[in-house]
This record gives structure tokens, C-alpha cells and sequence, in this order.
């Protein structure tokens, strides 16, 4: 098995949802590593093995959005304010089959307005783009 790491204890578990055979034993160890976190292993009759760590899955950064528009929906006036840090520098409208159908580029983007009177009603997906190349989208509904 994996080296390293003190064994806490190991089992045996059969998984009869994963075969029909229920002599096939899957073999599962929980490990405590030096940082603090656990794993779990879990190894197959072939000796293939599934490796499970404890990992923080919520962060602040992930919490805090990095587009927001308003009003959603909107009628004449959408109003994108981003994270001042994003960088972003063009904005893509796409309607809800993906097409294109409006661009916008801006060197210092905290907040856009965008009239989006010309627009039929309906479903749309603001995609912005930084220099970086990293895409955030968020959606909007026009009436």
C-alpha cells in the first residue's frame, strides 16, 4: 500500500454494488497524515485503488462572486460590476443557443453599463474574459 502514512485501521468491505459477484472484496485503510488530514484507500481485488483525502472544500475566495449584474431581469439598462482584482477586458453576450450576439472591450471594467433594449426577450450569458485568458459567465434574463 502507500508508504508514509500510519495505518489507523483497515477492513475489508464488500460493495456488492460494484459487482455482482459479492466474493470481491473491496479493501479500505484510513490514514492520519502528518499535516493533520486523513485518507481513505480504498483497493479493489485487482489491486487498483481509489485514494480519498480530507481537503477544505469551501474557501472564502470561492464565496465571493467574482461578476455580479443587476437588475436581473432586466428591461433596458444591465449594470456588470466585477471584482477589482479580475482584470477583466471584454464582455461576450450569447443568447441561450450560444450564439453571439453582442461584444464589448474595456481596459478598466469595476463596473459596465450595457443597453440591452435591442435584445428580444429571453435568456442570456454575459461571458467576460481577462488578458489572462480566464472566463467567468453569469446569466441574465431580458424581458
Amino acid at each position: 500500500m502507500r508508504s508514509g502514512s500510519e495505518f489507523k485501521f483497515s477492513k475489508c468491505l464488500f460493495l456488492r454494488f460494484f459487482e455482482n459477484d459479492i466474493t470481491s472484496p473491496f479493501l479500505y485503510a484510513i490514514t492520519d497524515e502528518i499535516n493533520g488530514s486523513k485518507t481513505l484507500v480504498v483497493t479493489n481485488a485487482s489491486g487498483d485503488e481509489a485514494i480519498y483525502g480530507s481537503v477544505l472544500l469551501s474557501r472564502q475566495a470561492f464565496a465571493t462572486p467574482l461578476v455580479s449584474t443587476y437588475p436581473n431581469p432586466v428591461k433596458e439598462t444591465l449594470f456588470v460590476t466585477t471584482n477589482p482584482n479580475s482584470g477583466y477586458v471584454t464582455i461576450a453576450i450569447l443568447n441561450n443557443l450560444g450564439k453571439h450576439v453582442l461584444s464589448l472591450k474595456s481596459s478598466e471594467l469595476n463596473q459596465t453599463v450595457i443597453n440591452v433594449e435591442s435584445l428580444t426577450s429571453g435568456l442570456y450569458f454575459l461571458r467576460l474574459t481577462n488578458d489572462n485568458g480566464d472566463v467567468e459567465v453569469s446569466k441574465f434574463l431580458k424581458l
